[in-house]
């Protein structure tokens, strides 16, 4: 297998869809479909380059190349020859982020979201992914969001070093280039 497969593990709002975007510029075959581009869905207004995502795939166990994974429930299905990265992001960010989000989509809908059902799932996923990431602590790359999205080349090389083979060498300097700081959205 010349060319590793690595699942991105995430929360929504995480900056997976960058992270994989990157991955994909460094040299890896992502796996995800393209979404139609409606301008009023709650996920496109912030995700102006798609989502990097195959749920399909996912939820079919269908696992073949480089993916991401936002459902901590699916993380026992992945086979285990893939290399695993998590992007690590505050919850507190990360709810943010939604609430940002929500208001914005709430601006153009007769029927306005509440903050409450997102909050729960992501106070619930945050928890979860700990619990796999403490039962497995030799097993994932954790990237802190906020040293990704400030020294991209560090993030890199820290992806390059994790998942270079004798057959693969990760394009460290496309990979950082890829990283567009202006989709680094709701910082604080």
């Amino acid at each position: 297998m010349p060319i590793p497969r690595v699942c991105l593990c995430a929360q929504p709002r995480s900056g997976s869809s960058m992270m994989m975007r990157v991955l994909q510029a460094g040299g890896l075959v992502i796996d995800y479909v393209e979404r139609t581009n409606d301008s009023t869905s709650l996920a496109i207004m912030r995700q102006p380059y798609g989502f990097f995502e195959n749920r399909e795939a996912i939820l079919a166990n269908n696992y073949v190349n480089s993916f991401k994974l936002l459902d901590p429930t699916k993380f026992a299905d992945v086979p285990t020859d893939y290399k695993f990265i998590f992007i690590d992001r505050n919850l507190t960010a990360i709810i943010n982020s939604w609430k940002a989000i929500i208001d914005a989509y709430n601006k153009l809908t007769s029927s306005p979201l509440t903050y409450n059902q997102k909050i729960e799932i992501a106070t619930q996923r945050n928890t979860d992914w700990n619990s796999i990431l403490a039962a497995n602590p030799n097993l994932f790359l954790k990237l802190d969001y906020d040293v990704v999205a400030t020294d991209p080349a560090a993030m890199a090389n820290s992806v390059a070093q994790y998942i270079n083979t004798t057959e693969f060498t990760f394009d460290e300097a496309s990979a950082a280039a890829a990283f567009d700081l202006t989709l680094y959205i709701n910082r604080n």
